[in-house]
């Protein structure tokens, strides 16, 4: 079915989808809408709204210095919880622009860096900006 629509989006057709399962939007939409209780609560170019909303920073280290990683983060910043995308991965809650930061002052520290991310996924996205509406 994702192929299909991409498909048709590829074609020049506009094709509109409405789902709960937010993973798999991510995956083929351009644009977004998020709606909560009857009423727009944001919408745009799906690049756009992940990064430009986003406070959260993702890290990977090794999965025997996650202690170490978070109480050196922690000092930094107020949330620093482990995530789920497997062992070694944490979720820092700090403006995108503060990855660089959070990065040297792990490698200063002797922890190495294999993966940063910033930015956030939609259901992480949705749920933000949902929770009070």
């Amino acid at each position: 079915m994702r192929a299909l629509l991409q498909a048709l989006a590829a074609a020049g057709k506009t094709v509109f989808v409405s789902s709960n399962i937010l993973p798999e939007i991510e995956q083929m939409a351009d644009e977004v809408a998020i709606i909560a209780h009857g009423r727009l609560i944001s919408a745009g170019r799906l690049d756009r709204l992940l990064l430009g909303t986003s406070g959260e920073v993702r890290i990977h280290v090794d999965p025997d210095a996650v202690p170490h990683a978070t109480d050196l983060l922690g000092s930094l910043v107020s949330d620093v919880h482990p995530n789920g995308h497997g062992p070694g991965w944490l979720s820092v809650t700090a403006a995108p622009t503060r990855a660089a930061e959070l990065n040297r002052t792990l490698v200063g520290a002797g922890i190495d860096v294999s993966g940063l991310e910033v930015g956030s996924d939609l259901e992480a996205l949705f749920l933000s900006l949902t929770e009070s509406a």
